[in-house]
């Protein structure tokens, strides 16, 4: 980074703020605006009956800068649209730097600035600190060919994430295709001997034996990697202890997550069940990845949502009896076991994916490292 001149992003680009369109007006139709919330998704469904403003229309192909909360720059995707308040855009001077560069040249910049940030209610950011953000300044050519090295490592790692994403679809379709034609349902029971809830305590110091937190089950798989610690003197149950193979189902969350399951493809050490999470006791006519996917399928969590009850507007439970009471496909056991060796086969798969794609943004990062610091 040092080795390039570096100069003020404001004497390079043009930092155009948006306009504070009438909210009041913002309506299903009229014309597009682009809000914060959309300048990294890169749409809106934001419309406005305003008078059309031409100054602040935004074309696909320029590059946004979010303002508010979450600092961050991309280029939009969507169709001509408005630039509303805190959203402004950044014009380049084409003879000094490249749009390509600069989306990957800025977002270290600006999550800098967002870390320093003191914290109100919202971290907001002025058009005069972009302005004034200090950027390396190679040459075209160099810049050039950053972004195209850069554009490469950011393909390949979307690449695989995309196998991966595949390879879930493939797992449904399966599952469609083996079990979508059963006309026979029976209740979850059938196939749950009992769902066993453990407990969420809370350690102050580090301790070898760790508790999961509801987080660790969401988006239909498991995260191993959310717990924490639990209690030093707390002698956990062995009946709560997670191992290799079980189905966990997510007893108490937000109306989206509440029933999200996931399987445990991997052994853990000394963790343990929190109290909003059960482990599902299968019967002996039930494969426990089956079980897993059933639990998963949309038909299956609408029918879980239904049930859902509580008080409170952000978190949900379910009962086990009203759990139990769901009903899913009734599926031959040696039909279960030929799906789950499919399941297995393509989970295999993807872990291989993920390991090249972690390894691949080992390389992105330090390329970015190497070029900005």
């Amino acid at each position: 980074m040092g080795r390039w001149e570096h100069v003020r992003l404001g004497d390079v680009c043009r930092v155009q703020n948006g306009f504070a369109f009438d909210s009041g007006k913002f309506s299903n139709r009229g014309t597009p605006v682009i809000r914060i919330r959309d300048v990294v998704r890169g749409y809106t469904d934001t419309y406005t009956t305003e008078p059309f403003r031409p100054g602040y229309m935004v074309s696909g192909g320029d590059l946004l800068i979010g303002m508010d909360g979450e600092f961050n720059i991309a280029k939009w995707r969507g169709g001509d649209s408005l630039l509303n308040q805190r959203v402004c855009r950044l014009t380049e001077n084409a003879q000094e730097v490249l749009k390509g560069y600069l989306l990957y040249c800025l977002p270290g910049k600006l999550k800098a600035i967002e870390a320093a940030t003191p914290f109100a209610t919202v971290k907001h950011l002025s058009s005069k600190t972009i302005n004034e953000i200090r950027i390396p300044l190679p040459p075209l050519p160099t810049q050039r060919a950053i972004a195209a090295t850069l554009d490469q490592a950011a393909a390949l790692i979307a690449l695989r994430r995309r196998q991966a994403e595949k390879l879930d679809l493939l797992v449904r379709a399966r599952f469609a295709e083996m079990f979508g034609d059963i006309g026979e349902e029976i209740e979850i029971r059938h196939y749950v001997n009992a769902l066993i809830a453990g407990k969420s305590l809370a350690g102050e110091m580090e301790c070898g034996n760790k508790v999961l937190k509801t987080s660790s089950v969401r988006f239909d798989a498991f995260d191993a990697a959310q717990t924490k610690d639990l209690p030093a003197a707390y002698e956990p149950l062995a009946l709560h202890a997670v191992n290799r193979g079980d189905v966990l189902i997510s007893r108490m969350n937000t109306l989206e997550l509440v029933g999200a399951a996931a399987y445990v493809w991997k052994g853990l050490d000394h963790t343990y069940l929190p109290d909003r999470l059960w482990k599902a006791v299968c019967t002996d006519q039930a494969n426990p990845i089956f079980l897993w996917q059933a639990l998963i399928q949309p038909k299956t969590k609408e029918g879980i949502r239904s049930i859902a009850g509580g008080t409170s507007g952000s978190m949900k439970n379910i009962s086990k009896a009203g759990f139990l009471g769901i009903r899913v496909p009734k599926a031959p056991l040696p039909l279960q076991r030929a799906f789950a060796q499919f399941v297995s086969q393509a989970e295999s798969q993807k872990q291989a994916l993920k390991q090249a794609q972690a390894k691949l943004q080992l390389q992105y990062d330090a390329l970015m490292q190497d070029y900005f610091g």
